[in-house]
């Protein structure tokens, strides 16, 4: 399954390979693992945020995935929040944005994935 990667994400990873080094090398593991996980929900590391309808923008099903970060041993809540959806075939995979846990707030998610999404698409 092919992994697209929107402006914002790639912005987002060179932006954040300022503080965490390891970075590049954690999402490429994480693009070698996503096609096995993508579209499956497995709580709470794989899980289904919000469905995204507008007139310019074809329904989007946004998911929300936990990502190591192997520069911060602090388990689950030391890892990255990965976001993303349908590309723009069926068959890809469309990589929206990623977050530090710790920079986001369990009830952030639906407002960031629908900012996303409506960024991206």
């Amino acid at each position: 399954m092919p992994i697209e990667e929107s402006e914002i994400f790639i912005k987002q990873v060179l932006k954040l390979n300022k503080k965490y080094r390891n970075i590049e090398v954690d999402v490429e593991s994480f693009k070698n693992e996503l096609p096995k996980l993508a579209f499956k929900p497995i709580s709470p590391r794989n899980i289904p945020i919000i469905t995204v309808k507008s007139l310019n923008i074809i329904c989007k099903n946004v998911w929300r995935i936990r990502m190591i970060n192997s520069d911060n041993n602090k388990g689950n809540s030391g890892g990255y929040r990965v976001f993303y959806c349908e590309g723009k075939s069926q068959e890809s995979i469309l990589l929206l944005g990623i977050y530090p846990k710790q920079e986001i707030k369990d009830n952030e998610y639906r407002s960031i994935a629908k900012e996303l999404v409506e960024a991206c698409c």
